[in-house]
């Protein structure tokens, strides 16, 4: 399967007047930015299932195409690379996923199986150092299709009646 995205903000209502008397937009340049690139611009899966008497196999591969964000530092560099920035662009950058599944149906009743969702631990890239709030080191940029907490590995037993 694959999927491409493109999306455009062509119109705007404009900010409600109890909103624009104290200078609050009702979109910022930043949701803007964000509701335009809010999804990846490609994204292929590619998956395959194997059943054999009573074992199972389900391998998918997901890419995810870059991910273009935007962040609002909480006080404006002066100097270095991101001065003068009030909205810093970033790119969470293009990935691929592993998903794997191993199922083992004991009798007619019981069943196992074993699973890896994102299976070698991917994360996306850290935020950009203005965009990292005090007295943290890094940040995982969290608005995307992976999450700084990687891999997911989990067994179930099936009981059917």
């Amino acid at each position: 399967a694959a999927n491409y995205n493109r999306a455009e903000v062509v119109k705007l209502a404009p900010t409600p007047p109890v909103l624009a008397q104290y200078g609050i937009p009702l979109f910022s340049e930043g949701s803007i930015n964000e509701l335009a690139t809010l999804a990846p611009r490609s994204k292929e899966l590619l998956s395959a299932n194997w059943i054999r008497d009573k074992w199972g196999v389900m391998l998918r591969l997901t890419h995810y195409g870059d991910i273009d964000r935007f962040g609002s530092p909480d006080v404006v560099a002066t100097s270095g690379p991101y001065a003068g920035l009030a909205e810093i662009p970033y790119n969470i950058g293009a990935t691929w996923l592993t998903d794997l599944e191993f199922d083992f149906n004991v009798n007619d009743n019981w069943g196992v199986s074993f699973a890896a969702s994102n299976l070698f631990d991917e994360k996306p890239d850290t935020l950009p150092e203005p965009l990292v709030p005090t007295n943290q080191y890094y940040v995982y940029a969290h608005n995307g299709p992976l999450t700084g907490d990687g891999g997911m590995y989990s067994a179930t037993f099936r009981y059917s009646f």
